[in-house]
């Protein structure tokens, strides 16, 4: 398993899923929380978080891994915004933990063939805000970035994180 070490300088925080520490700095702050949330309950997230933070005047390192067998794909969101796109859409119960001010939520979309046949579903969780945003993917991961007009097939399960444009899979 991979194991993501966020180096935390002093006062900042990382946030995750439940159960996904491995090991931190026995001075690290450990916050719980949970959010009543429609948006993170539609994402597929859950409604628990737990927030490691750092209340040292020297950085510390929090060691996080996936919750299940896979690797961990991070995403930062400041080249997501360069692209000229606000997040990016996953699918459900990918997000792992994220650094900086990143937000959950989900999107929904209103066309039939993609949502049935895609293998996405409906709704799709989506990831927007300031920072890195680390993923978990199960398998064998490949990060592809399809060049205008190139086309790739591929299994509707094996897709992650299909497009950070709302009008596209």
């Amino acid at each position: 398993m991979q194991v993501v070490n966020v180096r935390l300088e002093p006062g900042d925080k990382v946030s995750c899923e439940p159960g996904c520490l491995m090991h931190m700095d026995p001075s690290a702050g450990v916050h719980t929380s949970y959010a009543c949330s429609c948006k993170k309950y539609c994402s597929g997230e859950s409604q628990w978080s737990t927030q490691f933070t750092n209340p040292k005047s020297e950085a510390m390192v929090v060691g996080l891994t996936p919750n299940r067998p896979g690797k961990v794909v991070p995403i930062d969101l400041a080249q997501v915004a360069a692209r000229g796109a606000n997040g990016i859409y996953c699918k459900q119960g990918a997000w792992m933990a994220s650094l900086g001010d990143i937000s959950v939520s989900f999107g929904a979309t209103c066309n039939p063939c993609r949502a049935c046949f895609a293998g996405q579903g409906y709704v799709r969780c989506y990831i927007r805000g300031e920072g890195t945003a680390f993923l978990e993917g199960h398998g064998t991961v490949l990060t592809k970035e399809l060049a205008p007009g190139e086309k790739l097939v591929v299994d509707q399960e094996a897709v992650q994180n299909p497009s950070s444009d709302p009008g596209r899979i």
